[in-house]
């Protein structure tokens, strides 16, 4: 199958998707799944995460007609940081924080680690502020999000 296709085969997906979401109650919403762990909230968070990760790596393969697939991970960064770049973290007692890579944890709940050389020093606005990136990046909504800051 070209890109195209796929493409517009996601999108339909995403569009009946859309359908079955705009029929669930907030009750369905927190209604634990089979395996007691997840609620359908954290699945279909789960599910937008994913598909937004899907759409930066499509993006990337047809910008550059080279597969990112091993180097999954990247896609996450090249979308953060440039945006931290722009908006770092403020400096506490004259020290700079330089948050270098983000990974996600494989966890039930979306959890991401920012490796940094200061962790400390991450402040909650900041945190929010992250949170808030990931949340718009990725189509987060109604879904808790986990993260940690790490010395790298």
């Amino acid at each position: 199958m070209t890109a195209a296709v796929d493409t517009a085969r996601n999108d339909a997906e995403r569009a009946r998707l859309a359908e079955l979401l705009a029929r669930l109650s907030d009750e369905d919403l927190t209604r634990p799944l089979l395996s007691g762990e997840w609620t359908v909230a954290d699945t279909l968070g789960h599910l937008a995460f994913y598909d937004r990760r899907a759409q930066v790596l499509m993006e990337k393969f047809l910008r550059e007609g080279v597969s990112p697939a091993p180097y999954e991970f990247q896609s996450l960064n090249d979308a953060l940081l440039p945006i931290i770049e722009r908006q770092p973290p403020p400096m506490y007692k004259s020290k700079q924080v330089t948050i270098k890579f983000i990974n996600q944890l494989p966890t039930v709940v979306p959890s991401f680690v920012f490796y940094c050389n200061l962790p400390q020093y991450i402040k909650p606005a900041y945190a929010r502020f992250l949170e808030n990136r990931l949340r718009e990046l990725y189509s987060f909504s109604g879904v808790p999000i986990r993260m940690f800051f790490r010395k790298k």
